[in-house]
């Protein structure tokens, strides 16, 4: 119970906090630009948003389609596509300051600095066919070659390895 109580303040800041910070900031500059002028700038910043999206999105396409055509694994370019899906949903999202947050997942220097960031914490665990762990289990950081043996077993092997299974098979007829 004690990890559902941790969510909370995450929702807080998404549902209440910011939604309220955005409406403020929109009456500041209302104040300060004029009504007009304040809805130009979020619906600009909308369509500038969206065609960025369209031309990340269809670069980040291709080099997952070329990483999965050289047998590798595309870790890092499927999360450059989440998080142009998120930068691109802040930025449709009327005001400025998920327009900033959009911006940053957008631009490729700064998307790529937020992947990094978000792989060096993470860890996968790589699962059986009946969902558990499977013996031997390997964990590994995306976008890391190899795997890293964690329990008893064989591991599996890696990119550009291949698998003999050594056995005698007897045919059936029915």
């Amino acid at each position: 119970m004690p990890q559902a109580f941790a969510v909370f303040p995450i929702l807080f800041v998404l549902f209440i906090a910011m939604p309220i910070a955005e409406i403020a900031l929109l009456i500041q500059l209302g104040g300060m630009l004029g009504f007009w002028p304040t809805l130009g700038l979020v619906i600009l910043t909308a369509v500038i948003g969206s065609m960025m999206l369209r031309a990340q999105s269809l670069a980040t396409l291709r080099t997952v389609q070329q990483e999965i055509d050289a047998g590798g694994l595309p870790a890092q370019s499927l999360l450059e596509g989440v998080a142009l899906v998120v930068g691109g949903v802040f930025l449709l999202t009327p005001g400025f300051i998920t327009d900033g947050f959009g911006l940053f997942c957008l631009l490729p220097q700064t998307r790529r600095w937020l992947i990094r960031r978000l792989m060096a914490n993470a860890t996968v665990q790589v699962f059986g066919q009946r969902g558990g762990p499977r013996d031997g289990a390997t964990h590994s950081h995306p976008g890391q070659t190899g795997h890293a043996k964690t329990g008893g077993g064989q591991a599996s092997p890696g990119p550009g390895q291949s698998s003999v299974i050594e056995g005698e098979f007897r045919r059936e007829d029915d």
